[in-house]
């Protein structure tokens, strides 16, 4: 919960600070970006973007604790995406 009230208030204060440089059509694009950017960061923590034979090499490659670190950072990545693609998705159909 911490993480995403930090997230939340990060995103306000980057929409904030973007508007009164570009307007809306930046705030937008900021957020597009940064949100984005961070779900594609989650996908390649996730190994969600390989085939099936290479998820099946790094999953008997890599240990219980690295797959357990790996997942909890998806996690904080995705939460922390959240308001970014909120934010976005509001101001496009606003």
């Amino acid at each position: 919960m911490k993480l995403f009230i930090t997230s939340i208030l990060t995103s306000l204060l980057i929409s904030l600070t973007s508007y009164f440089i570009g307007g809306e059509s930046l705030t937008l694009k900021v957020n597009f970006y940064i949100g984005i950017s961070l779900l594609v960061i989650a996908m390649i923590m996730s190994g969600s973007l390989v085939s099936g034979d290479r998820m099946r090499a790094n999953f008997h490659t890599s240990t219980p604790e690295d797959r357990k670190q790996n997942n909890k950072w998806t996690g904080r990545l995705i939460i922390i995406s959240i308001p970014f693609i909120t934010v976005s998705v509001l101001l496009y159909f606003l």
